[in-house]
């Protein structure tokens, strides 16, 4: 199973996507500092970084952290992904995840040009996440919001799927209970 952390906010949430040997760990543009991004991956080995590209305001941003971090891949909206593809120097030499809530959005027609992409289905609802859609190639599923319900993800064994880092419950801690009972549900720990 390949997993990626979105939304990395420090080196709690990076060592444990680690631990998880977990394929990417996700920064979104412009959340930290870039200083904090690398002290960050400097601790952090085995995972590929993956910049999740935010607004197309911060294009000047997005192109800096090309150049100066080993980023592996790159994140965007569906909707965006065509400026994205457009405007980052040697786009396509990037390995692309592109979001979306709506599957139709998703139609891998519009990003033949790109030879590694992946699809990040962002569902609403569990009900939205079948096993046909399980099946489909290089779709990556968060399930985020839906960590409660371990026997049921744990039965539509997903190949490829994306968890939002947890947020401190007190200054400097973290809860990764949840998480590691999903986890230990999925057999990945």
């Amino acid at each position: 199973m390949k997993i990626k952390f979105n939304q990395i906010q420090d080196l709690n949430d990076a060592r444990y996507a680690s631990s998880a040997l977990s394929e990417w760990v996700g920064f979104t543009l412009n959340q930290l500092p870039i200083s904090k991004v690398q002290e960050i991956i400097g601790w952090c080995a085995g995972p590929k970084l993956a910049i999740e590209l935010t607004e197309i305001e911060l294009l000047d941003t997005a192109i800096s952290w090309c150049t100066i971090l080993p980023v592996n891949t790159l994140e965007c909206k569906a909707e965006s992904f065509s400026f994205w593809m457009q405007n980052i120097p040697n786009a396509q030499n990037y390995e692309w995840i592109v979001n979306s809530h709506d599957l139709h959005h998703l139609n891998t027609d519009n990003f033949k040009e790109i030879p590694s992409v992946y699809f990040h289905f962002l569902p609403q609802s569990l009900e939205q996440v079948t096993p046909e859609i399980i099946k489909t190639p290089n779709l990556i599923i968060n399930i985020s919001n839906f960590q409660s319900n371990t026997s049921i993800l744990a039965s539509l064994s997903p190949e490829l799927i994306s968890i939002d880092c947890v947020p401190e419950t007190t200054l400097g801690e973290k809860n990764f209970e949840l998480t590691t009972e999903l986890f230990e549900a999925l057999d990945i720990f």
